[in-house]
């Protein structure tokens, strides 16, 4: 006889789980992008609001604050100051070699006078501070005479201690010149007198003309060209420094340094067309 089978009991379902997910809040002070800036939490670890500061969160999660660099007017002063100054520098110091050659040069006029026999004499000596740069002889006039067989003219020469006049006699014949100089007058750099004598008489004023300069001349003009040569150069630099200053303040955020140089590119003309005015 055949024993029979229990019946097999069915399984029973595992108890249920109820997951609960517990919301999470950002407590924690969120990383700073830029400039450092402070951070305060506030009541639960609140973040705090500030117009120059923008928030976003990062490739890991957490929140990053943004800084907004506030405008500069220390980054305006330079934008605005180093290149128009780079400009004004060297105009400054052409003004202060004394503004041009007119006031350096002076002419003084000797006439002479009668003294023994065809001998006419002067004096002149420079004032303190002025040298003697050159003489010039008026008279007797005409200065240069010509006519088919000869030709009489007067010239100055230097020598150590003055100035000679000396006049200079060309006779003519046949295609051919001969010349004669001979020395009709001095004067002397050591005492301030003046000779002239020709063996003539002469009714006209006989003058001897001093060109004087200043003793600063030499020295005025050697830095008026460099001066001149700084101020062409700057000419074409300055906005250049300008236009580097306006991309890299804008593109950096450096809003104070990109006005500066717009103010300086503005500048730039009026301060040029002064130095240039100066220099012709």
């Amino acid at each position: 006889m055949d024993e029979e089978q229990a019946p097999t009991p069915s399984p029973t379902p595992p108890p249920s789980i109820d997951i609960i997910v517990q919301p999470q809040t950002f407590t924690g002070t969120p990383q700073l992008s830029g400039a450092p800036q402070a951070v305060a939490g506030g009541i639960g670890g609140a973040i705090p609001l500030n117009a120059n500061v923008t928030y976003k969160v990062g490739p890991d999660g957490q929140m990053i604050a943004i800084e907004k660099p506030p405008f500069s007017w220390k980054q305006l002063g330079i934008g605005a100051g180093v290149p128009s100054g780079l400009l004004l520098l060297p105009l400054i110091l052409l003004l202060s070699t004394g503004g041009g050659y007119d006031n350096d040069w002076r002419t003084d006029n000797v006439a002479l006078v009668p003294s023994e026999g065809t001998e006419y004499t002067g004096s002149f000596e420079a004032d303190e501070g002025r040298y003697v740069n050159w003489v010039w002889f008026n008279g007797p006039a005409p200065h240069h005479t010509q006519n088919e067989t000869h030709s009489t003219d007067y010239f100055i020469d230097q020598f150590n201690d003055g100035f000679s006049l000396k006049k200079e006699t060309c006779t003519f014949s046949d295609g051919n010149q001969w010349c004669n100089d001979e020395e009709v007058g001095y004067w002397y750099n050591s005492n301030g007198t003046i000779t002239f004598d020709d063996g003539n008489s002469h009714n006209e004023s006989i003058v001897i003309g001093f060109e004087t300069v200043d003793n600063d001349y030499d020295q005025n003009r050697d830095a008026e060209d460099i001066y001149g040569g700084l101020l062409g150069i700057m000419c074409f630099a300055t906005p250049i420094l300008s236009l580097v200053f306006i991309i890299a303040g804008f593109a950096t955020g450096r809003t104070g340094l990109g006005v500066g140089g717009i103010i300086s590119i503005v500048l730039w003309p009026v301060i040029a067309i002064m130095g240039l005015e100066f220099l012709w």
